[in-house]
């Protein structure tokens, strides 16, 4: 979505209920809508577009049929493909996922945001709703949870309230944490009984239109986001405010038998079957946009101005593909 607006064109969404079965055509990479109830779909009918953006394997194989209908229609992939990097016009990636550098692969910094799109007017409005009695200074807690070698064990949620307690500075500060759809529910429990600093706690529940993410991320002046989520960290690197790594490496936690899989995964499997979100965090620490929370605390760092990949990715695909 935040690509389609950045292009500035005119575009439709298309809503697909998928089959259970609806990872076979992508695995096969098969050009086929039999991965979804097409009853149920949004129509996909002529007239076909110029330009289709999609995401996911599941989506890989539909795109590829609109592609088969419509030779001139243009497909721009984001993330990585199943298929063979070929079939698609434009791959926009980021460096968790290791792909080759190719004329048709554009390997961004960050994931695709809608971070610039913070409405001022809407953030007070949830401000006022949900903590208006919490002083700023603030600084907003991004949480994830399981993920590849991650994970958000008890253990590691009083690893971070420890961590935070500890701070030099933070009681200068009120915190906003914000879980996600992967938070257990007993870590963030244990983070909202442990912390002893003044703090606001949104447990994340789904299609809540009030949901305060993006109020925290207008309202903070430093921002702490544990290592797992790309995304989350790509948007906090977006506000070009301080970010803070804090590491969820499943070292620190209780054995976990699938962390201990990925990781072999990713040592001896192929690339395609991982993601080593390691990159992305050496690539932000060198460029300065982030930094790791080390036993000396939040650091101060003036970080650079945050990449603009969304811009830049909607104008090679206006110059390459719709010579626009």
């Amino acid at each position: 979505m935040a690509l389609a607006h950045a292009l500035q064109m005119p575009f439709d969404i298309k809503r697909l209920v998928y089959r259970r079965h609806d990872f076979l055509p992508g695995l096969f990479r098969l050009p086929s809508l039999a991965g979804i109830d097409i009853s149920k779909s949004s129509s996909l009918l002529p007239p076909w577009p110029d330009l289709l953006i999609s995401a996911g394997m599941r989506n890989e194989p539909i795109s590829l049929w609109i592609k088969k209908q419509s030779p001139n229609t243009r497909i721009v992939h984001i993330g990585r493909t199943w298929a063979n990097t070929k079939y698609f016009d434009l791959v926009v990636t980021t460096p968790q996922y290791r792909l080759p550098s190719k004329r048709n692969i554009l390997h961004n910094t960050i994931t695709m945001h809608d971070v610039r799109d913070i409405d001022r007017n809407v953030t007070e409005r949830i401000r006022r709703k949900y903590f208006p009695d919490l002083d700023p200074p603030y600084i907003a807690i991004m949480i994830g949870g399981d993920s590849g070698p991650y994970t958000f064990c008890r253990k590691t949620a009083e690893r971070l309230a420890t961590t935070l307690n500890t701070l030099s500075d933070i009681k200068k500060y009120s915190l906003l944490i914000t879980t996600s759809a992967r938070t257990p529910v007993n870590a963030i429990d244990t983070i909202e009984n442990r912390l002893l600093v003044p703090k606001y706690v949104y447990r994340w529940r789904p299609d809540d239109p009030d949901n305060p993410y993006h109020t925290f991320l207008a309202l903070a002046q430093k921002i702490i986001v544990t290592c797992d989520s790309v995304s989350m960290l790509s948007e906090a690197v977006a506000t070009g405010k301080p970010v803070y790594l804090f590491d969820t490496e499943s070292r620190f936690c209780n054995f976990s038998i699938r962390a201990f899989m990925y990781k072999g995964l990713m040592r001896f499997g192929p690339d395609r079957l991982s993601r080593d979100l390691s990159l992305v965090h050496q690539k932000l620490v060198h460029n300065g946009h982030v930094a790791w929370i080390n036993k000396n605390g939040l650091l101060p760092f003036s970080p650079p101005p945050p990449p603009d990949d969304v811009d830049t990715t909607a104008r090679i695909i206006r110059e390459r593909l719709l010579s626009i």
